[in-house]
């Protein structure tokens, strides 16, 4: 998290100066498509992945945290009278908190579903007539025999070795598929933007607390 949060730390006052000079609507326009970007790269990344390989990512993805949530805070109350900000504040607080607690809900419930899709798909092809399969279980028990292990218990290990390695296939092509999700969900609010009124001439970013 630390690349998205330095991303992000960064980005919050630059995009506050620019809130006042640019349309707020393209603003949030190009952190919505940066989100996207991010989570289409991280769509694509394999259990042999690094730091490097989601630094990126993540750093895109915390500049585009500023893009959206500077913007969107403007547009919000730009037309709420000075007397009633501070309801509406509590009120779009309120809203964001709830909408990120059913978001997390959904990628959670979606990444275990596809998991589950995913184990069944893999595990169809551990059997006896696929030779792949075959040949590395028996260089598992091989391996595990050269160690010490009797036939029976060495069959076990390899048997769970490979249980081991479908899961952990499993889990990171769930996490490609939530990411996919999540960048098809950004690309799918761009029209949206188009229903926001611009803010009035010299509105300044209103931060949201």
């Amino acid at each position: 998290n630390l690349p998205r949060g330095l991303a992000s730390f960064l980005a919050m006052p630059f995009v506050g100066f620019l809130v006042g000079k640019v349309d707020p609507r393209k603003l949030l326009g190009a952190g919505l498509l940066f989100s996207a970007v991010a989570m289409y790269r991280l769509s694509h990344l394999s259990l042999n992945v690094g730091f490097w390989n989601f630094s990126g990512p993540l750093m895109l993805q915390g500049a585009a945290l500023g893009l959206v949530f500077v913007p969107l805070t403007t547009v919000t109350n730009d037309p709420i009278p000075k007397e009633q900000m501070g309801n509406a504040t509590s009120i779009f607080n309120l809203m964001r908190n709830i909408g990120a607690s059913i978001g997390i809900s959904m990628v959670e419930t979606l990444q275990f579903r596809n998991q589950q899709t995913h184990i069944n798909a893999l595990a169809k092809n551990i059997n006896p007539a696929n030779l792949q399969a075959r040949q590395m279980i028996d260089g598992l028990r091989g391996a595990f025999m050269a160690n010490g292990a009797d036939a029976a218990t060495a069959t076990k290990r390899a048997y769970a070795a490979v249980w081991g390695m479908v899961q952990r296939q499993a889990a990171m092509l769930s996490y490609n598929d939530v990411f996919l999700f999540l960048a098809m969900m950004f690309l799918a609010m761009f029209p949206f933007i188009l229903l926001m009124r611009r803010p009035k001439a010299g509105a300044g970013a209103v931060m949201a607390h």
